[in-house]
């Protein structure tokens, strides 16, 4: 694990999902310790969007990021929050 490395991680519906952000290997989306997406992009500002997402079986994974001074990540999952910083208000709130 490198120095500015950041992992998120979830377990949903019996399946690992893992999220990592590195300062020289992009960001990646791994399920079950096997990776299905990566974004080699250096800069994410608008945490609204996904700055990458892979639909794994029936799981529609987005990693969100927002990254200026310090990394934010929220995984979301069908939707969903499931697991890291709260980046993207629910609606109605």
């Amino acid at each position: 694990m490198a120095l500015f490395d950041k992992w998120v991680r979830a377990e949903v519906q019996g399946r690992r999902v893992e999220c990592l952000n590195t300062w020289f290997n992009g960001a990646a989306i791994f399920v079950d310790g096997v990776e299905v997406a990566r974004n080699m992009g250096k800069l994410a500002l608008d945490e609204t969007q996904p700055f990458v997402e892979a639909q794994v079986d029936d799981l529609h994974i987005e990693m969100h990021i927002l990254s200026i001074l310090f990394t934010q990540i929220e995984v979301r999952v069908n939707g969903q929050y499931v697991a890291g910083d709260r980046l993207i208000k629910e609606s109605g709130q």
